[in-house]
Formats: C-alpha cells, structure tokens, sequence
C-alpha cells in the first residue's frame, strides 16, 4: 500500500493508511514532471486541507519505504454526483513543475560553462519565487561540446521552458528535482537510473505485454533535400548578385555512373520495398551543397539510420512487494525482459510507470523506443515463432505418449474382457453346443471386444479434449470472475480481504481484528470485539436488549418490554 500524507505548513495528516483512505494513482515519466490524482471524501482528515498550489503531496510505499511521489496539489475540484456524493478529485504535480512558477528576463547570447549558465537560470528563478520553491543545481553530467561550453541567451521563457529548448532539446539528456536533506537539487544527466539484473519474463512476474512497431518509423522511398539553389540576377543598378531561392538541391541530374544521370529525385530501399511497401519520406540535409555529398549522405541513412521504432507496454507484478526479488521497478531504470511469445529478449528501459496506490505490486511500465532494422525485427518474429513451433511440437510429442499409454491400456482391458467372455461361453454353452457354434460364438464375441474397445479409446479422447477446452476456456474466466467478487490487499503493512463486486460502491472488509461495511469509502458500520458499531440504524421490527426489548404498538407508540 501507498502511505499518502497531505502538508500544510507544520500541520500533517495521512489521508491514505492508517484506517483513511483514497483512490488514485501515479504516473512517473523519466526526465518529465511526475503527477498524482486521486479522490478524497468528507469523512477523510485531509478532505479541508487541500489547498491548491500550497498543499504537499507525498507518496510513500509502506513496504520498501520508497518515497513513489512528492510534489504540490495543482487543482482540487468538487464535484458532486445526482446521488447527493460529494467529493473532491485532486491533480498534483512533482516539484519539477515549480520550474514553471518564474520566468526568465531578457539576456544577450554569452559563451558559459554549462554549471555557470544553470547557476544563472536557477538563480533569476530564485529570485522571484518563495523559500520552499527555490533550487540549486544538483549533478550535471551532459556534454555540450568537446570544451563543455554553452553559447545562449534568455528570452522571457518560464524557467522549465528555457531549460528544456536550450539544453534538453539541444543536447539531449534528462531533469529532475530531488530532495537534498531538506532542499532540492536539479539533477541534469545523460540517463535518469541504474541497471538492475531483477528479470521481468513471462510465467514469473509479466502479466501481458503489447510490443507496437511504429508505422511511420521507416522510410523506404527516400528524396534528400540539399541546400537552397541560388541564382544570378541584375539588380536595379545593373550588377549581378546571387539570390537564394526556395529550390533546393536534389539528385535528379547525379550520374551514379559515368553518363547515366539519375532522373528521379529518390533513392529506394528495394529489400524494405518488398516487406512493407513503397513509403516516402523528405531527408532535410539543408548544409549539403554537392550532389555527390547528398548522394552519399543518403545511401548513409538507409543503411545506418533508418529504422523501425518498437515500443513495449507491459502489466507486471511488483515482486519486491513481497521480498522475492532484490530491486523493485524504478523509472528510469533498465531491465532485461523476455517474452519468446512476442519477439522481446532484450534489456530495455522504463520510461513511464504508472501505480495504483492500493495495489502498487501491479505496475503498468512502458518501455522506451527501440529503434531496429527490418531484419533484426523479422529475425526476432521468427525466433518466436520457432520458439512457439518447438513449443507445440513438444506438447504434441507429449499429448501423443499419453494417448498412446492409455489407449495400451485400454487393449490390454480388451484382452482382459476377451478372457473373461471365453470363461464364460466355455463354462455355459461346453455341454450344449457344438465346435462350430462355439467358433462362431468366439469371432462375434471378439469382433465386438474390439469395437468395444475401440470406443472406449474414442470416448476417452473426447473426454480429455473436452476437459482440455473447458479448462483452458474458464479458469481464467472463472479467477476473474472470483477476483471481481473477492479482492486480497495490505494497508499500512496489514491484509485484509475486500468482499463486493467490485463496481460496487457498497463492499465488506475484513481484517484480522474487525469486518467493516463500506458505502461510497464511508465505514458505515463494523464489528469488533463482540461489538456492533453502526453510525445510524433504521430498525424494521424490534430491538433487544438481554431480556428486554422495544416493541411497537398499533397506536405508533414505542414501548419497553421484558421479553424474557
């Protein structure tokens, strides 16, 4: 479970655990601001003390002490349903998004170390914002050039928006704000996150898995684009000057051989035409100003960069919840995955994680972009599918030994039924019926031992593949079926069992000191200790007391009578 508290100056309440709860959930995205959403009733402490843009939202998993979210509430909004329900959902950002509360003033282009121009970003931010939103820099590990300088300027962005067009986009790499023993540092690196060796692979911790393959990520038929063609034109004082133009340098013209001029602007990719098709796509190479560079650029590109993009989302079960596995899923952190059912066996890195907050072991992940050629994504497809291939054939092999013992047995029981019939026409018919009656009696009985025989083998076969089917069609049916009605979980290190269809908005739980009843998140009653509590009662017919009971009357009066 995730232990939610909600601050508001020196004032702190725990808004989920502790008997208070909430639903929500978090998404992490490596290198972007996080968020949290959730909703909050009136029975829970901190429903009046949410505050927009000045309540601290902090996120913490009771089991491995991990600290999921921390940031500000942005937006609370009331709502209130055609039932009467009144609640609040709540939008909060991590503190990453404080970058957007300054705005940076005006600056002539400079020459700065990369420390020295973060310094000065964060120190114009500073100087505009409260004590609790100021930053200093923490680790910077990009490179910018082989000196490590930067040439840049301000212009009256927001600080988020100066950092990212004038260093992320530029230079690649990622941001993030972490606390720092009570202040917060920005951390501008190459990677957010470590390697981990915890394995993420069907039949252990892999739910389900989608691996997608961009269909705009590959470009078959390419037209470079060179540099803008200029012109020779007089101008009014009759001198010739050179004027740019909107053309630009193409191949059309370029003799690949010697007099054989290309007459088409394109290159082409015939093996990737075969596989998927003629697409068409502009290569912008606007610095090139000679057509065997343009050329040469090109025939580059096809072969070294052009690539499919994959990209993988996958349901996975948190087993560090429970102590058997050493590291948790981290975004920012790369893991090996496999899944020969889908062509994955490959480390990749967590780039977005989203988590419920009452079932944080069950983590959404989405990986980030792969980019491979066509062959190495089709050499992956066909080794799953060899895989999946040797996979049946052995299920095969072992399906046909079984048929094949059992169908020995069931020979062997027709040879015990042949035996047990030529007894018994010996024993009855020896003294009454002649050689040949007796032969004729012995090949009928045979014939239909083996019929019977045969049958049973047939009934047995349609019996296991009905059970096969059944049980392959419904168990899954049938554990979601049981999940919908019967829900396990921990709060603040605590299992309980949630009972209710899970749409519903009244449910029981049950716990090891207590069965609650629940409407809307509401504890409307619970039994504990031999004792019923109930916040509000509506009794039909009578109540007793021991011996004693109210009862009644036909006149609407309510009397107090001993019973017994």
């Amino acid at each position: 479970m995730i232990i939610v508290t909600a601050k508001n100056g020196n004032n702190t309440v725990t808004i989920n655990g502790g008997g208070h709860h909430i639903k929500g959930s978090i998404a992490q995205e490596a290198g972007a601001i996080h968020s949290f959403s959730f909703t909050i009733y009136p029975n829970n402490p901190g429903y009046d003390l949410i505050n927009s843009r000045k309540t601290t939202i902090r996120a913490v998993n009771d089991v491995t002490g991990r600290t999921e979210f921390v940031g500000r509430v942005l937006l609370p909004t009331v709502k209130m349903e055609s039932s009467g329900l009144i609640y609040k959902t709540v939008t909060c950002e991590s503190f990453l998004g404080y970058l957007y509360d300054s705005v940076q003033p005006y600056a002539e282009v400079e020459t700065y170390t990369l420390n020295d121009y973060i310094d000065l970003v964060l120190s114009n931010h500073n100087a505009q914002v409260e004590a609790e939103k100021q930053i200093t820099r923490g680790t910077v590990n990009v490179q910018t050039t082989e000196q490590g300088y930067v040439t840049k300027g301000l212009q009256y962005q927001t600080t988020f928006e100066t950092l990212k067009t004038k260093l992320v986009d530029v230079f690649g790499g990622e941001l993030e704000v972490v606390e720092d023993n009570g202040a917060l540092k920005l951390n501008y690196v190459t990677e957010i996150g470590t390697t981990r060796a915890t394995r993420i692979e069907i039949g252990r911790n892999m739910q389900a898995a989608e691996r997608q393959v961009s269909p705009l990520s590959l470009i078959t038929r390419v037209i470079p684009l060179g540099a803008k063609l200029k012109v020779t034109e007089t101008d009014a004082d009759g001198n010739n000057v050179e004027v740019e133009t909107e053309a630009r340098l193409t191949l059309v013209g370029y003799e690949t051989e010697p007099g054989e001029p290309m007459t088409v602007p394109y290159l082409d990719d015939q093996s990737k035409i075969d596989a998927i098709g003629i697409v068409c796509g502009v290569l912008d190479l606007p610095d090139v100003t000679e057509q065997s560079n343009l050329y040469q650029k090109t025939l580059d590109f096809l072969q070294y960069e052009n690539r499919l993009e994959l990209s993988h989302n996958i349901t996975a079960l948190d087993l560090k919840e429970i102590d058997l596995d050493i590291d948790g899923f981290n975004c920012g952190d790369t893991y090996p995955v496999y899944n020969d059912k889908i062509g994955i066996e490959e480390p990749l890195r967590i780039v977005k994680k989203t988590i419920d907050i009452n079932a944080p072991h069950k983590s959404a992940l989405t990986f980030g972009v792969k980019r491979t050629t066509m062959s190495g994504y089709q050499t992956a497809q066909n080794s799953a599918t060899e895989k999946r291939f040797e996979e049946v054939t052995k299920r095969i092999a072992d399906t046909n030994h079984v048929i094949q013992n059992t169908a020995t047995q069931v020979q062997t029981f027709g040879l015990t039924i042949q035996d047990t019939i030529d007894e018994a026409i010996t024993d009855r018919f020896a003294s009454v019926a002649t050689k040949t009656e007796l032969e004729e009696l012995e090949t009928r009985s045979s014939y239909r031992t083996t019929e019977t025989a045969n049958g049973l083998m047939q009934e047995f076969n349609s019996q296991i593949n009905t059970m096969r089917t059944n049980v392959d069609g419904n168990v899954e049916s049938l554990f979601n079926e049981l999940k919908s009605y019967i829900r396990y979980y921990m709060d603040n290190g605590q299992p309980y069992i949630e009972l209710g269809q899970n749409t519903s908005n009244i449910v029981a739980k049950i716990t090891s000191t207590e069965i609650g009843f629940y409407e809307n998140d509401l504890k409307v009653a619970y039994i504990s200790n031999n004792q019923l509590f109930i916040t509000d009662a509506t009794i039909l017919k009578q109540l007793h007391v021991g011996n004693f009971a109210f009862v009644p009357r036909q006149n609407g009066n309510l009397s107090f009578v001993k019973v017994g």
